[in-house]
């Protein structure tokens, strides 16, 4: 029997990220998460397309979703 396709792509090296997880986690202390999960490049990136601090964003979800820069962190 050959073998099925998952629903969506996944590929080797694939990471599932609970948003609401990731939300709670960058509302504690985003200085350090963001230290330690992001490259320099990847930084800077962040930086220009996120100029406000990370918790005044943390509070620009529209209801029911997440806001931006929690779904950047977790599909980059």
């Amino acid at each position: 029997m050959p073998p099925r396709s998952f629903p969506s792509t996944l590929n080797i090296g694939t990471d599932i990220v609970l948003l609401p997880r990731l939300a709670h986690v960058l509302r504690k202390d985003p200085t350090r998460f963001l230290r330690r999960v992001l490259t320099p490049r990847e930084h800077l990136a962040f930086k220009a397309r996120f100029p406000r601090k990370v918790e005044e964003l943390l509070s620009t979800a529209k209801e029911g979703g997440f806001p931006k820069v929690v779904e950047f962190i977790g599909g980059r």
